[in-house]
Order: structure tokens, then sequence, then C-alpha cells
């Protein structure tokens, strides 16, 4: 059985998935750089987007792709469709990557000054590894069956990652209107009322960008470009519930969008994630 099943926990599979990434990371990225450890890193991919496939569609623990870099996430869908067609070539490739691709960690030399960073392997951790994907294993006519599944939510009004990442990229595109606003009249109190509005829309995406750590899309840095300030964000998570309750008090009293926005779609969009936001544990 799949649901109850201690191998199936969120802390289970999420142990899993961190020993996994670690490893491959190690043998892709921080190796030798040499072929037998890049190829063995990319093999144990494999382990990682089934697991986490299991975790994102039938528990909804995580995102799958949390747990995945740049190129793994790139490479992910295509094996995805694959693996729904081939499920028990898939696990079997799996549970044989990770009974022998660990061990190529033995291989990762450092010099003398670095000895110190020689990656250190857990054989419990490996073996609850191996335990997880033999589990998946015996049970995958269930996994299989339940992939093919509308995707299970634990909390269907959990704000998406679309809608807080589409939230955040406008708030991004009115600030740079402004700005470019600014630029072109080039007059001095004008500047320094559009700096006021673009810091007022800051405050509206802070929250957006915490709630994209709070909900396992990713970190906050996915949307900050060169230049950027992290101070506002460091403030904000000082105090982050009380100024989300205040943010919804002015959405609801006075949107700041409501002369830029067609039938309410931000204000209602951010009111819709601050509300629920505002009920988890942010610290």
């Amino acid at each position: 059985m799949v649901h109850n099943n201690p191998l199936f926990t969120k802390e289970s599979l999420k142990a899993a998935l961190s020993y996994i990434g670690n490893a491959s990371f190690t043998l892709i990225y921080d190796g030798n750089d040499i072929h037998e450890q890049k190829k063995a890193g990319k093999e144990l991919w494999q382990a990682e987007w089934i697991i986490a496939t299991v975790m994102d569609h039938i528990f909804d623990y995580y995102p799958a792709s949390y747990f995945m870099n740049d190129d793994s996430r790139r490479e992910y869908p295509k094996y995805l469709e694959w693996f729904l067609n081939h499920p028990e070539v898939g696990v079997c490739n799996a549970i044989k990557f990770v009974e022998n691709n660990f061990s190529i960690l033995n291989t990762v030399t450092r010099d003398e000054f670095n000895q110190n960073c020689i990656p250190q392997r857990d054989l419990t951790e490996e073996g609850h590894v191996k335990s997880v994907l033999y589990e998946i294993h015996n049970n995958l006519n269930e996994i299989v069956h339940l992939l093919y599944e509308p995707k299970k939510f634990s909390d269907p009004s959990k704000p998406t990652a679309d809608e807080i990442s589409m939230l955040i990229r406008t708030i991004k595109k009115i600030q740079m209107s402004y700005s470019k606003m600014a630029d072109n009249k080039q007059d001095g109190d004008y500047s320094l009322q559009v700096l006021k509005i673009i810091q007022i829309l800051e405050m509206f995406k802070l929250p957006l960008l915490k709630a994209w750590e709070v909900y396992h899309y990713g970190s906050h840095s996915d949307f900050w470009e060169e230049g950027d300030s992290m101070f506002d964000y460091m403030m904000f998570e000082m105090k982050a519930k009380e100024m989300i309750g205040d943010l919804i008090k002015v959405l609801i009293q006075e949107s700041p969008f409501v002369q830029i926005e067609r039938n309410s779609a931000i204000t209602n969009g951010l009111l819709k994630i601050y509300r629920h936001l505002i009920n988890q544990k942010l610290d």
C-alpha cells in the first residue's frame, strides 16, 4: 500500500532526495571532471526523478522540481514521459544505479590542501534510498495507476506556482514601466514621486517572494536580478505576518492597483495569496 507507508512519509522521501541530490551534484559538478563520475551522477538523476514524481503527484509534499538543479530540471519532462510508458524498466534502472553509483564517490579525490573536502558517504542514508526505491517497485502497479490519475492536492486553496510567479512578474513589469516614464520625463520631482510608487509596489511583491519559498516552489532569489537589494526582503522577514496583515487591509480599503488593473485581477490575486500565506508558518 502506498498511503500510510512509513517509507513514503514526507520526511522519508525528502531525506532520500536530499542524499541523491548531494551525491549527484558532487559527482557531476564537484568531482574530478572525469567521465565515469559525471555519468554516475547523471544516472542517479533517474532515481531522483522517480521519487520526486511520487512525492509531488501522489502526496503533494513538494513540487517535483524542488530538489532538482537546473540541468536535472530541464531533462526531467522528457524522462517522465518515457517513465510513464516504461515504469518497470525505469524503477529497475534506478535501483541498479543507486546500488552501484554511490560507490563512485570513493573515486573523488582532492589535493593535499583540501583533504577535508573529500565526500563522505553515509551507508545508512544510502540504504534508506534503496529501501524507498524497493518499496516503489513493490507498489509499482498502484503508483502507476495514481500517476495517471489527476494530481492529488492536499490543500486545493494553496496558491499555485503560476499564480505567484505571474503576480511577481506583473509587479516587476509595472515598476519598470514607471521607471522608464521617469527616465523619459527627466523631472526631479516626478522622479521622486515615481520612486515612492515603486517602493510601495515593492512592499506588495515581498510577500509573494516569501510565498514562493513557503510553498516550496523555489528560492526568493529566483526572481532577483543583478543589482537588486535584499535589504527590504530581510526587513520584511522580521515581521512578515504583521506586514501581510497590513497589506491585506490596504488592498481591501484602497488598492494601489485599482487604476492599472482590469476586473480587480491583481488585487484579488494578491488577496488570495496573502490570506492563505498569513496562516502558514513563516519563521
